[in-house]
């Protein structure tokens, strides 16, 4: 056998075991303008689309990509992870403003090709503010709640996650509390509008300090009857979920401790067969 043959043979019985024994893991890509440092913390925080681009957030800075390829991700350290790719569709917006902020949560509301608003869930200012892409922030209403997670846009009004006391709040633009009621995520980061239904991710949580009593969780509620209508397992490589948006049937779950956004297929199982 030839060398280029043994090299070819070798790829090709490294890729099966890969998927073998970890399916090579599932998709994603990694954000790399948000590294752990002093001044963002882990990211990305924030996860919209604008019709055009998939929007990231963590700290003051917000990103805007386009052209997104995923690869797959085995594990933390592994050879056979990929770090995907994508471009910046323009330059990077760095909320300027005299007060603190820290983007917690981030919804788009209005028009496409990457014009409109930035809805963004301020941590420190227990505000949620509009943001226009000319960085003037437009207006700002206060959080109902102790600590703002995750945050949509229905098209009219907001959905507000509360990470510490576990309550999702629907607000009218100018502020007033249409609706309330418990999460059924005990700790909720992230949510996503879809079509008359609200995704929620986040985790659980117990009085354990193990890992494993803090497990993530992705599930669909009708906003109408508060009710839990699908739960999705989330792969086990993600651990600490802190965003989340749905696009053409794919969730897209941003982890915090691993700073890479994960692809989750929206499919509905197949009804079975009739016999």
């Amino acid at each position: 056998m030839r060398g280029p043959e043994k090299r070819l043979l070798s790829i090709t019985v490294i890729l099966s075991l890969c998927f073998l024994f970890t399916g090579c893991g599932p998709r994603q890509f990694r954000a790399d303008l948000f590294q752990a440092n002093e001044m963002t913390g882990w990211g990305p925080e924030g996860l919209t689309w604008n019709g055009r681009d998939l929007v990231l957030g963590s700290g003051r800075t917000v990103v805007f990509l386009s052209s997104l390829e995923t690869g797959a991700f085995v594990n933390a350290g592994s050879f056979y992870n990929s770090d995907g790719s994508y471009i910046f569709s323009r330059d990077p917006l760095v909320l300027t403003s005299s007060r603190p902020i820290e983007i917690s949560g981030s919804a788009w509301e209005a028009g496409c090709c990457g014009e409109g608003f930035l809805w963004i869930a301020n941590s420190p200012g227990k505000e949620i503010i509009k943001v226009s892409m000319k960085n003037e922030i437009l207006t700002s209403i206060p959080f109902p709640g102790e600590l703002p997670g995750g945050l949509a846009f229905d098209g009219k009004d907001l959905w507000a996650a509360d990470s510490l006391k576990a309550t999702i709040y629907r607000i009218s633009t100018e502020g007033k509390i249409l609706q309330q009621f418990p999460s059924p995520v005990s700790s909720p980061t992230g949510l996503a509008w879809d079509c008359g239904q609200l995704w929620i991710t986040g985790i659980e949580s117990c009085t354990s300090a193990t890992r494993d009593c803090n497990p993530p969780r992705l599930v669909r509620i009708n906003p109408r009857t508060e009710s839990v209508t699908r739960e999705i397992p989330l792969p086990r490589q993600i651990s600490r979920p802190a965003s989340l948006e749905w696009v053409k049937g794919n969730l897209w779950v941003g982890d915090r401790d691993l700073n890479r956004v994960f692809r989750i297929p929206d499919s509905e199982p197949a009804p079975p067969e009739a016999p």
